[in-house]
C-alpha cells in the first residue's frame, strides 16, 4: 500500500511540470514541450508542432469572440422624481410594471370569501375569476380588504335573473339604480359592461355582464380584457378604494380624489397585475389605448395638465367629479392610467393606495400627495403632463 503511494506521488510532479512550462512563456516560436499540446495566450491557441528538430509553438489561432453569447439587457434608469421623466418613459413603463409584480410576489392574499353565480343561459369569458382575485389582493395585500364579495355573471337572456340575485345582496334599496343594476350593464344585446358597489355591511356586490358564446371568438380579439381577468381585477380594486378611504362618517370618501385617479388605478393595476413578463404587458396597455393613438395632436401637455387638474377642490357630501363630465369618457380610464403608471413608477403601488387610506383618516387629496410624494400637486401636474405627452407621441409612431 506504502509503495503504491510514493509511486504516485512520484508522478505526480512528472504530470505538472509540462503544463506549468508551456504555460510560462507561450508565444509563436517558443519552445514547447510535445507536438499535439495546445495553450491558449493573448486571445489566441496555440500548437505545439515539430519544426525541425525542434517543438515549438505555432503562429496561433485567434479566438473568435462569440456571437451568439446572450448580452443581459440594460434595465432603463428607475424613476425617482418628476423632474426628469418625460426623459425616461422605458423606464416608467418598466418599472411600474416591475414594482407591481414585486408586490405581488412578496404579500400573501387577504382575499375574503367569494361566492359567484352564473346565469343559467350564460358562458362566463372568464372562468378563473379566483385566481385573478387572488391576484388583485395579492397585489394590495397590505391594505385592508373586504371580507365577503358576490359575483353575478350574465348575458343579455339571464338580466332577470340578475336583477333577482342582486338585490337580496344590497340592502341600500335607496340607490338610484337599484332596480336597473342590471340592465346598466348590458347597454345593447352585448352585455359588456361590469360594476362594483358596496352594501351596508361591507360586502361586495360585482356584476358583470358577458355577450353570447357565439361572439366571443371576434370579440376576444377586440376585447381581450373580458378574458384575461382585467375586468374582475378592476373592480375589486375598486372594492379596496372605496374601504380604505372610508371612515365612521362616510363610506363614500374615495370621491375626495380625482375620478381620474379611482378609474385609471383600477384599469392599469390590473393590466400589470395580469401580465406575466414585461412584454405581456406592453402588449396588454396597448390593447386599452387606441384612442389616444388615434387622437394623439388633441391630448396636448396643456390639455393633459388641464384635465388632470392642478387645482382640486373636493368638498364631503358633493359631487366632486363633476369636473371631468366635460372630457370625453374614457380619458378618466387611459389617461388616468397613464398618471396612476407613473406614481407607481416612482414609488410603487402602495404608495398611491396610500392616499386613499390618508383621505380617510380625514386628510385632503392635496395635503395626502404632498405628504407621501413630497411635492405639491399643483408642481407635480406639469412634470406628469408632459411625460404622457411624450409618450402619446411614440404610441402614436409606432
Amino acid at each position: 500500500m506504502l509503495k503504491k503511494l510514493v509511486a504516485v506521488v512520484a508522478i505526480v510532479p512528472l504530470t505538472l511540470t509540462p503544463i506549468s512550462l508551456a504555460n510560462a512563456a507561450v508565444k509563436a516560436g517558443s519552445t514547447c514541450p510535445k507536438a499535439g499540446n495546445t495553450a491558449t495566450a493573448s486571445s489566441k491557441t496555440f500548437t505545439c508542432i515539430k519544426s525541425g528538430k525542434k517543438l515549438v509553438w505555432d503562429k496561433g489561432v485567434l479566438i473568435p469572440k462569440s456571437a451568439t453569447s446572450p448580452k443581459t439587457p440594460e434595465l432603463p434608469p428607475m424613476p425617482q422624481d418628476f423632474q426628469n421623466l418625460a426623459s425616461n418613459l422605458e423606464g416608467i413603463k418598466y418599472w411600474a410594471w416591475k414594482k407591481v409584480n414585486l408586490e405581488i410576489e412578496k404579500n400573501n392574499s387577504v382575499l375574503g370569501q367569494v361566492e359567484i353565480f352564473t346565469g343559467p343561459n350564460t358562458v362566463p369569458a372568464q372562468p378563473n375569476t379566483l385566481d385573478q382575485l387572488t391576484i388583485g389582493s395579492k397585489l394590495f395585500g397590505t391594505f385592508n380588504q373586504i371580507k365577503k364579495i358576490y359575483i353575478i355573471k350574465f348575458n343579455y337572456q339571464d338580466i332577470e335573473w340578475a336583477q333577482s340575485k342582486y338585490q337580496p345582496f344590497q340592502d341600500q334599496s335607496w340607490r338610484s339604480d337599484y332596480l336597473t343594476k342590471a340592465k346598466n350593464q348590458c347597454p345593447d344585446t352585448r352585455c359588456r359592461n361590469a360594476e362594483i358597489e358596496l352594501n351596508s355591511k361591507d360586502e361586495g356586490i360585482m356584476m358583470v355582464g358577458e355577450i353570447a358564446l357565439s361572439d366571443q371568438p371576434k370579440d376576444k380579439i377586440e376585447n381581450a380584457g373580458r378574458y384575461n381577468g382585467t375586468r374582475e381585477i378592476h373592480e375589486y380594486v375598486h372594492t379596496i378604494q372605496m374601504f380604505n378611504s372610508s371612515n365612521s362618517e362616510s363610506r363614500f370618501n374615495y370621491n375626495l380624489l380625482p375620478r381620474w385617479m379611482i378609474e385609471g388605478q383600477a384599469l392599469w393595476s390590473a393590466q400589470a397585475a395580469v401580465a406575466n413578463s414585461y412584454d405581456e404587458y406592453l402588449e396588454l396597455r396597448n390593447l386599452d389605448y387606441p384612442e389616444l393613438r388615434q387622437m394623439r395632436p388633441s391630448y396636448t401637455a396643456e390639455w393633459i395638465e388641464e384635465f388632470l387638474n392642478p387645482n382640486p377642490v373636493f368638498i364631503k357630501d358633493t359631487d366632486n367629479w363633476l369636473y371631468w363630465q366635460k372630457y370625453p369618457n374614457y380619458r378618466v380610464y387611459d389617461i388616468g392610467g397613464l398618471a396612476n403608471e407613473i406614481l407607481t413608477s416612482i414609488k410603487g403601488p402602495s404608495a398611491v393606495m396610500n392616499l386613499y387610506v390618508a383621505v380617510g383618516k380625514g386628510s385632503t387629496f392635496l395635503d395626502a400627495f404632498k405628504q407621501e410624494f413630497g411635492i405639491n400637486w399643483n408642481e407635480a401636474v406639469p412634470y406628469i403632463s408632459k411625460a404622457i405627452a411624450a409618450e402619446l407621441d411614440r404610441m402614436s409612431k409606432s
